[in-house]
């Protein structure tokens, strides 16, 4: 109780630089240990329900000061699940802070390290991502 008097006793100016404070600290906690594992989470599921296939990601890393998102290790298997139908080492976007202010997204960087794509052709005629196209 006794912090909070002393909170409540700060000069008005003090009490914002106090918020802005926290805020940021909440923000920067948030970005960096927070978005990272549920982003991860959540790209590897919803993929592979809409691709039907197993998607794996090795590491998701957040830079919420510059706006900037990598994925490392990214795969996609093919319908056998010892091929791989398409990776990357990694793929690293950058935002421009005017996505924040324009209410759109700006683009600033766009990076893709050690693309990987296997086409194949199947005995029936078909590819190895006819069932992506359905």
């Amino acid at each position: 109780m006794a912090n909070l008097q002393t909170v409540r006793s700060l000069p008005r100016v003090h009490k914002v630089l106090l918020g802005i404070g926290i805020a940021l600290l909440l923000y920067t906690l948030v970005g960096f240990f927070a978005v990272p594992p549920l982003l991860k989470y959540f790209l590897t599921r919803n993929l592979s329900e809409t691709l039907r296939r197993e998607v794996e990601i090795e590491k998701v890393r957040v830079n919420p000061f510059i706006l900037s998102v990598s994925l490392d290790g990214f795969t996609i298997k093919d319908r056998d699940p010892q091929q791989t139908f398409l990776s990357f080492g990694e793929l690293h976007g950058n935002l421009q802070i005017l996505s924040l202010i324009k209410k759109g997204v700006i683009i600033k960087e766009v990076r893709l390290g050690n693309p990987y794509l296997q086409v194949a052709r199947r005995k029936d005629g078909s590819y190895n991502f006819s069932d992506l196209i359905e």
